[in-house]
């Protein structure tokens, strides 16, 4: 019986260990009351059989129940673990975060599930480490090698910022935030992290650049507008000046020199 008792427990709902246990018990009575096998031994005594189907009954119950217990206690463990992954992984998809697990040694990596449709490859296509540095952007490859071969175990995390070339030829801004893990010789042997699309934060820097760029130039046209503004109107208007003062002495009345005043404050 305690083959198919751990079978149903592991495999099956409590209800059919109960079940099972059930069909035991009543097989067990059976049994006993009509005096077939083991259980209707006549050269036994009566008390002995019954005792010795109540044994029986108590341990397979027990058993199978205990079983069926802990392996319902484990699959509803795992049901909170796969939903949890789930939620990390959706919140992760949302946020555009990406995570990943790099072996240097053996050269092999482990990315979170949203990393392929992130980085535009197929979902089941092979990705080494080792390809990774070629769908960084040319003009990032030298500065992120220098992050990389800077960590030490003083110096155990990074963080970089590069622009990455998908397959399809888009062109995406990473964050990549990452941390070494050593062994007692130095030697590098993962590196963990965390990977954030950035490319709109990326791309309004860019906007607003431009922007203050635009303002810049209109205000250096605005200043040189009004310096030519201002030499072009002040040189008549001083002109007018000179020749207000040299009329005034040749004026004999006081109208003309009323008007030579006024024509003075005007200019002013």
């Amino acid at each position: 019986f305690f083959p198919l008792s751990l079978w149903l427990a592991a495999r099956c709902e409590p209800v059919f260990a109960a079940a099972a246990v059930s069909i035991i018990v009543i097989t067990a009575v059976w049994s006993t009351t009509y005096g077939s096998g083991v259980l209707g031994n006549p050269a036994l005594p009566i008390r002995e059989r019954v005792l010795t189907a109540q044994a029986i009954i108590l341990a397979t119950t027990l058993g199978a129940l205990v079983l069926a217990a802990l392996f319902a206690e484990r699959r509803r463990h795992e049901a909170i673990v796969v939903e949890n992954e789930s939620r990390l992984q959706n919140a992760m998809r949302i946020g555009g975060v990406m995570a990943f697990d790099w072996n240097v040694p053996r050269n092999t990596s482990q990315r979170s599930e949203n990393a392929a449709e992130m980085l535009g490859l197929e979902p089941r296509e092979a990705f080494l480490p080792s390809e990774f540095l070629k769908h960084v952007h040319p003009d990032d490859q030298e500065r992120y090698r220098a992050y990389l071969h800077d960590v030490s175990p003083e110096n155990p995390s990074y963080l970089v910022v590069y622009r990455w070339l998908r397959p399809d030829g888009k062109e995406i801004w990473f964050e990549e935030t990452a941390r070494a893990e050593f062994d007692k010789a130095g030697r590098v042997l993962t590196v963990r992290g965390l990977t954030r699309d950035v490319t709109e934060r990326k791309r309004a820097e860019a906007q607003r650049a431009a922007s203050r760029k635009v303002a810049e130039l209109a205000d250096r046209a605005k200043s040189g507008f009004l310096a030519a503004a201002s030499h072009d109107l002040r040189q008549p208007l001083q002109s007018l000046s000179f020749l207000a003062s040299a009329l005034k002495p040749n004026l004999h009345n006081a109208a003309g020199h009323l008007l030579v005043a006024r024509i003075e404050r005007s200019l002013e």
